[in-house]
C-alpha cells in the first residue's frame, strides 16, 4: 500500500522524535513514540510522545498540485521527579520542549515531503501524581505541503 505524503510526514516526525535521546546530543531520551490509537496511550514509558494528525485544510489547487496546511499535535508525557531533579518543574518543562522543538525543526521539510514545518503552539499541562509531577505538554506545529491533485501519494 502506498503512503500519502501526509503519512510520510507523519512517519518522518515519528524518527525524528524516537532520535531526541542523549546519545544524539539532547538533554532528554525519549522513550517512546508513538502515533495516536483510539484506545488510548499504549505505553506507560516516560518521556512518551503521542504523534497525531489535526485539521487539514486545502489553501489552493494550481497546475494540478494540491496545496494543503495541516496541524499536527504532540502530547508529550514527561514525570518530574523533585528528588532527582532540583529544579523547579516548570525549568524541566522549558527543557524537554525546547528538545523537541530542536528536535523537529531541525528539518523543516520533513525529509523533503513538506513545503515548511513551524512550531504554532505549546500548551503546558501539569498534573499531580503520587510518584512526583506528570508534566505534560501540548506541542502544535502546522506543516504545509503539497501533491499531484489527482494522488494523494504523489508529491508536487
Amino acid at each position: 500500500m502506498l503512503n500519502t505524503v501526509q503519512q510520510l510526514i507523519i512517519d518522518d516526525l515519528v524518527t525524528t522524535l524516537q532520535g531526541v535521546t542523549a546519545a544524539n546530543g539532547y538533554e532528554f531520551t525519549v522513550k517512546a513514540v508513538e502515533e495516536f490509537e483510539v484506545e488510548g496511550v499504549g505505553s506507560a514509558l516516560r518521556p512518551l510522545i503521542v504523534v497525531w494528525s489535526g485539521a487539514m485544510d486545502l489553501e489552493n489547487e494550481a497546475g494540478g498540485r494540491s496545496h494543503w496546511r495541516f496541524r499536527v499535535e504532540l502530547d508529550c508525557y514527561l514525570v518530574h521527579n523533585p528528588n532527582e531533579d532540583s529544579d523547579a518543574s516548570s525549568k524541566v518543562l522549558t527543557r524537554f520542549t525546547g528538545d523537541v522543538v530542536k528536535a523537529v525543526m531541525a528539518d523543516r521539510t520533513r525529509g523533503g515531503n513538506a513545503l515548511d514545518c513551524k512550531v504554532v503552539g505549546v500548551d503546558p499541562i501539569p498534573m499531580l501524581q503520587n510518584e512526583g509531577l506528570d508534566i505534560n505538554v501540548g506541542i502544535t506545529l502546522e506543516i504545509r505541503y503539497r501533491h499531484v491533485a489527482t494522488n494523494p501519494a504523489q508529491g508536487g
